[in-house]
């Protein structure tokens, strides 16, 4: 769902993009066991993506890796009782310490914020002029997320975290508290309950390609909307 940015920003930098997905499945070497808390049934077709996209990036390493996932949905289990994060830190470490070798730079964009009943599409249909009802607290729509947590632990100097929480989350008017929401400018932030809608995620290029910037300490161009 980040495409629509990606896809703008690299239009303005002349990037190359090739991109490679499996719906459900983290992009971690280790078990994945469940999905949303129920047993997955894409274990081994999961591992075996993982060792497809392994091989070729170590074949052909990229100048710039972008690894976006669901981590707080998606449960890996190595059998050592430890935290995701910890388990999360395990899985993605040898690659990325290959990867730094050869050069590449990468870049995890953290979970969103996301509550399908009360952010998503649904609700801001449901609601028309009235979407700004579309709101869910911060802390109830802000999970934790694994991989971002054991990126930032491996203290790797090729390796960032993108946090684009801003974007989606702001102080209340009444309260002050932070609350997240389903509409933003007039549209609507997911195309269903828990995916960016498109015109969303490409109003987010720039501020993708700040943030790219800032945390690689290298310049990103402006985006350059498709014609």
């Amino acid at each position: 769902h980040w495409k629509g940015a990606v896809y703008d920003l690299a239009r303005g930098n002349g990037w190359t993009v090739r991109s490679t997905m499996h719906g459900g499945c983290p992009f971690v070497e280790a078990p994945f066991v469940s999905f949303k808390g129920a047993a997955t049934k894409k274990a081994a077709s999961c591992a075996a993506w993982n060792t497809d996209v392994r091989e070729r990036l170590l074949a052909a390493p990229p100048a710039l890796l972008l690894v976006s996932l669901w981590g707080s949905a998606e449960e890996i289990d190595d059998g050592t009782g430890r935290s995701q994060s910890q388990q999360y830190a395990d899985g993605i470490r040898p690659l990325f310490d290959e990867l730094a070798r050869a050069g590449t730079r990468i870049a995890v964009i953290r979970d969103i914020p996301n509550d399908g009943p009360r952010l998503g599409i649904d609700c801001a249909i449901a609601n028309g002029e009235r979407a700004g009802g579309c709101l869910a607290p911060k802390p109830e729509a802000l999970r934790p997320d694994p991989l971002a947590e054991a990126a930032a632990s491996l203290r790797l100097p090729n390796v960032r975290v993108l946090d684009l929480t801003p974007r989606f989350c702001a102080p209340s008017r009444g309260s002050g508290a932070p609350v997240c929401s389903g509409v933003i400018g007039g549209v609507p932030v997911f195309y269903d309950r828990d995916h960016l809608s498109r015109s969303y995620a490409k109003s987010l290029a720039g501020p993708l390609g700040q943030e790219l910037a800032r945390a690689l300490r290298s310049p990103v161009r402006p985006p350059k909307p498709e014609r």
